[in-house]
């Protein structure tokens, strides 16, 4: 398949989804926090625990809620778990101002370990991936 062909795909195949996932209903997440490194981390949840966890992890300067559009369509195959990453919407900020990928990568990993995730999908964008 062409490099142009491939590309209208999957324009296409990501517009579908967030249509769908507008149609997915009005379902509200549920907030939750956790303490983490010693911070506060806010993170939003979608969809039934029992279900393979799919964390979203958003970028500089966002929060987990640029992913309510999409986490509703989601909700239905996985347990939808958007974080808002430290300094970041609800979560706390580091008073030592470490905000390295580093730091951010330390913070998902405890929260998975904290709320014993596993087999995970994860979806990450910019910083977040």
């Amino acid at each position: 398949m062409p490099v142009s062909s491939a590309r209208r795909f999957l324009e296409m195949l990501i517009m579908s989804l967030i249509l769908a996932a507008g149609s997915a209903g009005a379902q509200q997440p549920i907030e939750r926090k956790a303490e983490i490194n010693g911070l506060l981390i806010h993170y939003l949840e979608w969809g039934d625990r029992g279900r393979q966890p799919m964390l979203l992890l958003h970028g500089i300067a966002r929060t987990a809620r640029n992913f309510d559009h999409l986490a509703p369509h989601f909700a239905r195959y996985y347990r939808v778990i958007a974080v808002d990453m430290r300094g970041h919407g609800e979560s706390s900020w580091d008073p030592q101002e470490a905000y390295l990928v580093e730091d951010y990568a330390k913070d998902v990993e405890a929260l998975i370990v904290r709320l014993e995730l596993k087999n995970i999908v994860l979806w990450g964008n910019s910083t977040g991936g």
